[in-house]
């Protein structure tokens, strides 16, 4: 017979299993975005697989990122969003701030730098407008909130 878990390993079990089932649902919402704004843009489907697999990879092994790079991220896509355009220094800063927070959630450097260099293509060759910046700056918030919420 076995015994039975205590209730708190229970309780963190299924906590655990909700925070990455919220983390895969942002993650999926983020390739869904990408690909409706691919639709009107030079972005190929292949480019916007590859960030969603990227970030598939990261939620496998991600951990909880520091919070002043999260904070940076955000303060960037704030920026943009509100600017309403994507300037190339912005896609430099937005890049490293991706990476920031994926190598501080413990992402392999590797795999920190692919998800940053994929997602800048996209950024890149998107064409986005004010809406579409808004759409995937919340859909990065969420994802960063996710990570957030894991634990080390």
């Amino acid at each position: 017979m076995t015994k039975p878990r205590p209730a708190h390993l229970r309780c963190e079990r299924l906590e655990g299993r909700a925070l990455l089932s919220s983390l895969s649902q942002d993650i999926g919402q983020l390739v869904h975005d990408l690909g409706t704004i691919h639709a009107a843009s030079d972005v190929t489907p292949a480019e916007v697989k590859a960030v969603g697999s990227d970030f598939l990879a990261v939620a496998k092994v991600a951990t909880r990122p520091d919070p002043a790079a999260v904070a940076a991220l955000k303060t960037e896509l704030i920026s943009v969003a509100k600017s309403g355009t994507i300037t190339p220094k912005d896609v430099v800063v937005i890049e490293k701030d991706i990476q920031a927070v994926l190598t501080s959630a413990n992402i392999p450097p590797a795999l920190a730098q692919q998800t940053a260099a994929d997602i800048k293509v996209v950024i890149t060759a998107s064409g986005v407008d004010k809406a579409d910046v808004t759409m995937i700056a919340d859909d990065l918030k969420a994802i960063a909130t996710d990570l957030q919420s894991l634990r080390k």
